[in-house]
């Protein structure tokens, strides 16, 4: 991730088996037609491209976080399709309280997210003409159909249409 530091083989490694994560990958003239679910079924000469990492115990939380596409495979969708099998995914867990993610990027993440995964920014405010089009980083949540406060949310979201 261009934003870190380089995390040790080890490290890494633990790191993608503790959370789930979506990765991306430009794979090569393929007869496959259908998603390749593990690693070790990749063809040779796939290139790893994008990774979201998803922070969770399947069960009522979860937190989105470390996700790209590299630079040069950007423009094509894949930003707000990687997220759009994160909402897919999430939207599987019954019992899911909330989920929440934190970016700097004002300008093309926050309405990315506030699209795709439907959530919301719950403190920081857009900054017309500043560099990253917000104020610091903006702290994003949904609540879902596990919390308490799901019908209250759906009927304050309601009112505003």
């Amino acid at each position: 991730m261009y934003w870190a530091s380089p995390l040790p083989d080890d490290a890494m490694r633990s790191f993608l088996e503790h959370n789930l994560c979506f990765g991306v990958f430009c794979i090569p003239q393929s007869d496959s037609s259908g998603p390749i679910t593990a690693i070790d079924a990749l063809p040779p000469n796939t290139n790893f491209i994008g990774l979201g990492r998803l922070m969770t115990d399947f069960t009522t939380m979860a937190y989105l976080t470390d996700v790209f596409i590299l630079p040069t495979h950007q423009g094509q969708g894949l930003g707000g399709w990687m997220p759009a099998c994160v909402q897919e995914t999430l939207s599987t867990m019954p019992y899911l309280r909330g989920s929440m993610l934190f970016t700097g990027d004002w300008k093309r993440s926050v309405p990315l997210y506030e699209e795709v995964l439907r959530i919301s920014v719950v403190q920081g405010r857009r900054v017309e003409g500043s560099k990253n089009g917000g104020e610091g980083f903006a702290p994003m949540l949904k609540t879902w159909k596990g919390s308490p406060l799901y019908e209250e949310e759906r009927h304050k979201a309601a009112e505003k249409i």
